[in-house]
């Protein structure tokens, strides 16, 4: 962006965030993904070791960071309607990633007690051992981010983050208040 608009012009500060946020995003997530293609550091509970013998195939298919934030979100279960709120994606492209996730044995659709036209996804005991790793490698690439920065800028980072992500931020009601407050 800063190339773009030319040597003249003041760059507004700020303009850059997005792009910076995305940066660090992919960093995280390009880093954890070698991390979880590396043999698991760390004993898993019992309880989690036992759900690859569910595993009908040969090999148990390799988790991806994007899949453990997606099994995080889906929690106890949702729907995957919900699901794509959760991620601001569109009822097709959550159906998809959901079908993902069912076809390696990760969640699995079951009827909604609530809604009887719907249903309910909700993770199996793979998808468990999936999120465990994945949050164990996640919470290894948070240290090493840690030990670059230090604990207290990373922890002050991750507090902005979850305050201006809140339910109802940024969500068309103005930019960068609740309901443009001013």
């Amino acid at each position: 962006m800063r190339g773009s608009i030319g040597s003249d012009a003041a760059v507004p500060r700020g303009s850059d965030l997005p792009l910076l946020l995305l940066r660090g995003f992919r960093a995280l997530v390009d880093d954890a993904q070698v991390g979880l293609a590396e043999p698991a550091e760390l004993a898993e509970p019992a309880e989690l070791a036992e759900a690859a013998n569910t595993v009908v195939a040969a090999t148990e298919p390799d988790p991806r960071p994007l899949h453990g934030m997606v099994l995080d979100a889906i929690g106890e279960g949702t729907t995957a309607a919900e699901l794509g709120r959760r991620f601001g994606m569109s009822k097709q492209a959550a159906a998809k990633t959901v079908a993902t996730l069912e076809h390696a044995g990760y969640v699995e659709r079951v009827p909604d007690p609530a809604d009887a036209r719907a249903k309910l996804v909700r993770i199996t005991p793979l998808g468990r051992r999936a999120l465990w790793r994945t949050a164990q490698t996640m919470a290894r690439h948070r240290r090493m981010w840690v030990e670059r920065l230090g604990a207290e800028l990373v922890d002050g980072m991750e507090e902005a983050l979850r305050t201006m992500t809140a339910e109802g931020w940024g969500r068309g009601r103005g930019h960068g208040s609740r309901e443009s407050a001013g």
